[in-house]
């Protein structure tokens, strides 16, 4: 079990909620049991936490939202997707509404370059080796050539351009 890996499995043992994915396609799927490490997900996180989401509402980040179904009798999973603002993020029910008032069961900040990103102390440094603008809590910024050319401390947003 590599150091990243074992991360997860430590987190979700302490009672974290983990969710894992695999490749570009932007939808994570919550970790229910330790087998579930067993698949071959090349990707995990620890899940937002809900003031996580208070700060994507009040600065306005895009977001990637999306539902998936799946057919009992055919087994058909199909997918529905949109970008857009998040309104409200309903953490009892798990839900979240977009500002064409439409419900999502799955939402994420959208992660594009060009685009204004969050950064959440505490998360993992960014993996990104072109030049980035980054924000400070206290109103300044910084161009850096990468993201390891600097602190993270009192970071609160980045774009990488």
């Amino acid at each position: 079990m590599n150091k990243e890996l074992k991360k997860y499995v430590n987190a979700y043992m302490d009672g974290e909620p983990v969710e894992f994915g695999w490749g570009e396609d932007g939808i994570w799927h919550t970790l229910e049991s330790l087998s579930s490490f067993e698949t071959d997900a090349d990707k995990y996180r620890i899940k937002p936490k809900e003031d996580k989401w208070q700060r994507v509402i009040d600065e306005g980040y895009l977001c990637r939202f999306w539902d998936k179904e799946e057919d009992m009798d055919t087994g058909i999973t199909s997918f529905s997707r949109n970008i857009g603002y998040l309104v409200e993020a309903q953490i009892e029910t798990g839900t979240f509404v977009d500002t064409q008032s439409r419900v999502w069961d799955n939402c994420e900040v959208y992660r594009k370059k060009k685009n204004l990103q969050p950064y959440f102390q505490g998360e993992d440094i960014p993996e990104i080796d072109s030049e980035l603008l980054v924000y400070f809590k206290d109103g300044s910024f910084e161009l850096r050539e990468s993201a390891d050319s600097g602190g993270w401390a009192g970071v609160i947003a980045f774009i990488e351009v």
